[in-house]
Order: C-alpha cells, then structure tokens, then sequence
C-alpha cells in the first residue's frame, strides 16, 4: 500500500506530503460524490418509474360507487367488494 503511495506521490512531482494529501483526498471527494451522484439519480428515476404505476383500483370516498354511503335517515352503509373481485353466486344444489 505504501509503494503504491509512493508511485502516485513521485507521478504527481508534489514534494510537500500535505499537499499530496490534499490532492488526494480531492480526487476521491470527486470520485465518491460522483458515484453518489449516479446512485442518487437511479433511485430518482426508480422513485418516478414507480409513481407512473398507478394502481387501478377506483379510490372514489363519494357519489355513487363509494364503498361508505350515508343515506337520508343516517344510516351508514359500509361496502368492500368490486365489481371486478366478485365471485360468481354458488349453483343450487337442492334436488
């Protein structure tokens, strides 16, 4: 580790041991940030790929086809099925 220290401080020319430093911690502030830069971004991109996705369900909480209903005299009407999920009624079996 330090032979490979050694090349790149004689490959600068820098004589000073804190300015090597300096350069060096520079360069991989450069580096990290540029690869936090590109990870940053790809969540980013991930984030809006998934907001596109809407969900197909109808998120309606009034009107007509709300799952809670209210009608005039106050009674509450709590609905949780679809007209997609439903299943088909049972056969009758009686013979």
């Amino acid at each position: 580790m330090l032979d490979l220290a050694k090349l790149i401080h004689e490959a600068i020319g820098i004589e000073s041991p804190r300015k090597f430093i300096v350069v060096c911690g520079l360069v991989g502030f450069v580096i990290f940030s540029f690869l936090a830069w590109l990870i940053d971004k790809g969540y980013r991109a991930k984030l809006i790929e998934q907001s596109k996705v809407a969900p197909s369900i109808n998120m309606v909480t009034t009107g007509p086809q709300s799952p809670i209903v209210i009608d005039n005299s106050g009674k509450v009407t709590i609905t949780n099925d679809s007209p997609k999920a439903k299943a088909p009624p049972p056969k009758d079996r009686s013979k």
